[in-house]
């Protein structure tokens, strides 16, 4: 069996990143158990005391599959493409992080920090959102179908073209402020009566012929208004 050429064992990942190395660029290193390491106190204790803002973690094009480093702290991580899928990241830090294009399908993102964070273009689908936190944050064309975001907070998000079909959003805070409603892609999507009121004053201020082609809407789009929603 060949190896992936920039695979890395669990031991010299930790070892690299408490000696101050950054840029984990394109490493293979599935299934790692970080927060049950030995050494996740002394990891955690290390990244707090970094500026990260302006050195950060680069995972950029990795593969990380199956990570589970719950409470992670770690603002300002690069990820451009990086593969997350199915890892538990619940109440991680992930604030001012750039996620375009990732892959995070299938995990437990619930009760993070994601505030100002870029997740252009990402794959969340039937990922765990609960309570995650998005102030501000860019999620235009991200595909979170399928995904739970009960309790998760919006304010100010960048919603264009976000597809929330048969995805959860109920109890979701802040949805008014969000910016792009009348943009994002609804299709059997969960909802309260708070939430269904401010997306249909959305939609029905807009022309759907100007700005969509058939195939970028849903079909139920072409419905009334009350029949895209399933309460």
């Amino acid at each position: 069996m060949i190896s992936h050429p920039n695979s890395m064992k669990e031991e010299e990942f930790i070892k690299k990143v408490l000696s101050g190395e950054r840029d984990f660029s394109e490493i293979k290193l599935v299934g790692l158990d970080l927060s049950g390491h030995e050494d996740y106190r002394e990891i955690q204790r290390y990244l707090r005391e970094q500026d990260l803002e302006n050195s950060p973690i680069i995972f950029d094009g990795s593969d990380l599959g199956h990570l589970k480093a719950l409470g992670l702290y770690l603002p300002y991580v690069k990820g451009h493409k990086v593969d997350l899928r199915c890892s538990q990241l619940s109440g991680a830090n992930f604030y001012g992080a750039n996620f375009e294009r990732a892959f995070i399908s299938f995990s437990d993102l619930s009760n993070v920090n994601l505030i100002q964070a870029n997740l252009k273009y990402s794959r969340l689908s039937k990922t765990c959102l609960i309570k995650t936190n998005f102030q501000r944050a860019d999620l235009s064309v991200a595909s979170m179908r399928g995904a739970c975001l009960m309790g998760a907070h919006l304010g100010e998000a960048n919603m264009m073209k976000a597809n929330l079909t048969e995805a959860d959003i109920r109890d979701v805070e802040m949805l008014r402020t969000a910016k792009n409603i009348e943009h994002m892609i609804f299709g059997k999507t969960k909802v309260l009566l708070r939430e269904k009121e401010i997306i249909e004053e959305a939609l029905s201020q807009y022309n759907f012929r100007v700005q969509y082609t058939a195939s970028e809407i849903d079909d139920l789009l072409y419905e009334r208004f009350n029949k895209i929603f399933k309460e």
